[in-house]
């Protein structure tokens, strides 16, 4: 996945845009390694 990509989901995440299982779908990733993504930038999962 492409960085940009992955900061274009964390950030419409963040801002509530989209919902957690949208941001992992965009950012090209499973559940599991979106919410450890999160957590390596300090962004709390609400899913």
């Amino acid at each position: 996945m492409a960085t940009n990509g992955l900061m274009t989901a964390l950030t419409l995440y963040r801002c509530g845009t989209l919902t957690f299982k949208q941001a992992a779908t965009r950012a090209g990733q499973t559940d599991d390694t979106f919410a450890r993504t999160l957590a390596q930038y300090g962004i709390p999962a609400h899913n």
